[in-house]
């Protein structure tokens, strides 16, 4: 039975003033001393409750998961290739949204916009969209990776729109504005690395 590395995630598109799409420097990687954009948003997780069921729907063991569940499972997984179907048919109820990662990313972490400027956001889904790729993840390198994402637009708008478009222009900016030619090349303009998931951006 062929096996493979399933991704789940929720990610945020917004355009700069020159419809140039948002991604942000990586924390993750930061700490590691690497400079790699990605998508704004995160992996989705889901309640106990849930990653219980699909374990036992999708034949799956705690160690199967790229981290350990504690208080939520995170859908980083490996799976047999032949529950893919099932996967892609139940995504939409595991979906939450990226809302919880777009203000922990764009408020708590980077300090680029205050709380209240999002506050007239409005998320809108753009669809669910999947890309094939392989995984660097330390445990988990050169795995088949099949990355699915729930893509939500968000729209440009005056409270926070021009606070990003600033973002973009720091001497050393965690946050960047990349054309479609550089996400699929996966370098910026100053040469920093793009992270493959930020295709799935592509598919909007």
């Amino acid at each position: 039975m062929t096996r493979v590395r399933f991704s789940g995630s929720s990610l945020v598109y917004t355009e700069g003033s020159s419809g140039q799409i948002a991604l942000l420097l990586n924390k993750a990687q930061l700490k590691k001393g690497k400079r790699v954009l990605t998508p704004i948003g995160g992996t989705l997780e889901v309640s106990c409750e849930v990653g219980q069921t699909i374990c036992q729907e999708l034949g799956l063991t705690l160690e199967d998961f790229d981290k350990l569940p504690k208080d939520n499972y995170e859908l980083r997984f490996m799976v047999d290739e032949e529950h893919l179907p099932s996967i892609r048919r139940q995504f939409p109820s595991w979906d939450s949204g990226p809302e919880r990662e777009m203000y922990e990313e764009l408020v708590d972490e980077t300090w680029i916009l205050k709380s209240e400027q999002l506050g007239n956001s409005k998320l809108k889904l753009a669809g669910f969209h999947e890309i094939k790729g392989v995984s660097d993840r330390p445990g988990r390198e050169g795995e088949p990776t099949i990355r699915r994402a729930s893509v939500y637009v968000l729209p440009r708008h005056a409270d926070f729109s021009p606070t990003l478009d600033e973002a973009a222009k720091a001497k050393s900016p965690l946050l960047y504005f990349v054309t479609r030619e550089e996400i699929k090349r996966e370098r910026a303009h100053d040469g920093t690395e793009i992270a493959s998931i930020s295709k799935l951006l592509l598919k909007v």
